[in-house]
């Protein structure tokens, strides 16, 4: 049986090989950059939006390799003021942003892509994993989500914002990473994400997002997203909705999955060749 994440193809269509192809996009304000694995083959396939976290360091590169090999697209771009996209960052930028990357997606030139507008697939990772629940909420043809250690920013902004010292707490552990993004602070960030607490709260959104197929993986040593806040709830209530198709894990790791990359790359492989459209 061939493992796509520890194996190479035995085959190589010198026509259509596998390639990576530099993309840069507008949101409608300025561009955007990214880049896009190509599945080899002429036909058509179904493309994974992955989406990364907050700065970015973890662009989750060794996941797309994994999905390219088993015969999908992988895309995966920049958000505003981050990694050389234009524009100041922020977290409706970011949202904004991710609408605007499916919309890419649906539009693109299929010869140059290979892509099936038809069958986007969102997977995120912290930041990602609530830009992928969210959007997969306001999208009915968007049928197949994941959330990789998924920060659900609603519920945790109603947690801290009465709480002085859970808001220090958050700013100091947010202020490295807004020394390499462009245009903010971490109070901005903060404050906006308290502002849109009831918008932002993925629990809002369950019932639309009970009719998806749904992906959860939690790592237990997680003091970024910590599962008691971000995990937990959210799955509680998912679960508890009688239509919902949802496979939750736990992976005994940190935030980044940095000790168990393998054996996530493997669950979101698994997840993916269950998909029926």
């Amino acid at each position: 049986m061939f493992d796509p994440v520890v194996q190479d193809s035995k085959y190589y269509n010198s026509e259509f090989p596998p390639s990576m192809i530099p993309v840069k996009f507008n949101n409608g304000k300025h561009n955007l950059l990214g880049t896009y694995f190509t599945a080899q083959g002429s036909e058509p396939k179904p493309t994974v939006l992955l989406l990364h976290g907050f700065p970015g360091n973890e662009v989750n590169f060794d996941i797309a390799h994994s999905i390219r090999r088993n015969k999908m697209n992988v895309f995966v771009f920049h958000y505003s003021g981050s990694w050389g996209s234009d524009g100041d960052y922020s977290w409706s930028n970011c949202i904004n942003d991710t609408n605007e990357a499916i919309k890419f997606l649906k539009n693109c030139d299929q010869k140059i892509y290979r892509n099936d507008p038809n069958k986007i697939i969102l997977v995120g990772h912290s930041l990602g994993g609530f830009n992928s629940f969210f959007h997969a909420s306001k999208y009915p043809e968007i049928k197949n989500a994941a959330w990789l250690a998924g920060f659900n920013f609603g519920y945790f902004a109603e947690f801290i914002k009465d709480v002085n010292e859970f808001k220090q707490i958050t700013l100091n552990t947010m202020l490295p990473s807004t020394q390499i993004v462009k245009g903010t602070t971490a109070q901005n960030l903060l404050d906006e994400m308290i502002a849109n607490s009831k918008e932002w709260n993925l629990i809002n959104y369950a019932n639309e997002l009970a009719k998806k197929n749904l992906l959860m993986v939690a790592a237990e040593y997680d003091n970024v997203a910590p599962n008691e806040i971000h995990f937990d709830p959210f799955l509680k209530v998912l679960e508890g909705l009688n239509s919902i198709e949802i496979t939750a894990k736990r992976l005994p790791s940190g935030h980044s999955f940095a000790s168990k990359r393998i054996e996530l790359q493997k669950i979101i492989i698994n997840w993916l060749n269950k998909i029926t459209w």
